[in-house]
């Protein structure tokens, strides 16, 4: 992979794990470990890419990949290797300036000043030590307000508000072109999303990886938020194909990612 000149990072605020730069207040244990094998060996996402993602669901076309909520650059570095593309959208300010430095050695890596939605709009974030769990607040719909769901639940630390010219945006607005692929993880907002980049799958009907939150526990709050996101997709003529976790993967129903396995 080509590589070009890294930046200059100012060191305040944040720590050097191996070759990543991390936030010196990180709390999220996982990213700590896994940033001790370097960025060229990062393997924390190796055997879901490589071994799932590319040779079963993305066996022909690997142009352009969305990387939404990239994080520190975790799927960032690996898709980099595949793709002719990787756009990455980061909306925390601070993890985006250690994304940069991180992704800085990829030429075929770009990161945009901004977090995706339904529209270009100001949001408040609240920001907590483990980036990860950091999310867009937004006023509850009367369904998620179950007295049976913990309300400690709700506690994701401070809000603080996007400054000015951090904005969330839609993914449309930037008319991609020869979208293979699009991955989001960003906290429970990933229908709204969706919602903003819906001319764009249309368009490419790229494969889809999707967090969506689930609970050990049947908490009636989780039901419609998921449902909402399988309806939309759904529409788009989209069906699931393979469940990771919280990772749901959806292809257009066009495609068959059954050929290649052995079954």
């Amino acid at each position: 992979m080509p590589e070009r000149q890294k930046t200059t990072l100012s060191t305040a605020g944040y720590q050097k794990i191996s070759d990543w730069c991390i936030l010196a207040d990180e709390e999220d244990a996982t990213m700590l470990r896994q940033a001790k094998t370097e960025i060229q060996n990062c393997w924390w996402h190796e055997g879901y890419i490589d071994d799932i993602i590319i040779p079963y669901f993305l066996t022909s076309n690997r142009r352009t990949v969305i990387d939404v909520g990239a994080s520190y650059g975790w799927m960032a570095v690996s898709f980099a290797k595949y793709f002719d593309e990787v756009k990455c959208f980061e909306i925390r300010e601070d993890v985006r300036h250690a994304l940069r430095e991180n992704i800085s050695r990829f030429s075929n890596v770009e990161v945009f000043d901004c977090g995706l939605s339904d529209s270009k709009k100001k949001v408040k974030l609240s920001h907590r030590p483990n980036t990860g769990t950091s999310v867009i607040n937004r006023k509850r719909v009367l369904e998620e307000q179950s007295p049976e769901y913990p309300k400690g639940d709700d506690i994701l630390g401070s809000a603080v508000e996007v400054p000015e010219g951090s904005l969330v945006n839609t993914l449309d607005s930037y008319n991609f072109n020869n979208v293979d692929c699009i991955k989001l993880d960003i906290e429970d907002h990933e229908y709204f999303a969706l919602f903003g980049a819906m001319e764009t799958i249309k368009k490419w009907k790229p494969v889809l990886i999707v967090e969506i939150r689930f609970s050990k526990k049947r908490h009636f709050r989780y039901f419609k938020p998921r449902q909402r996101i399988f309806k939309l997709l759904h529409s788009l003529d989209y069906q699931i194909v393979d469940v990771r976790g919280g990772d749901f993967i959806f292809t257009h129903k066009n495609q068959d990612p059954y050929n290649g396995l052995d079954l």
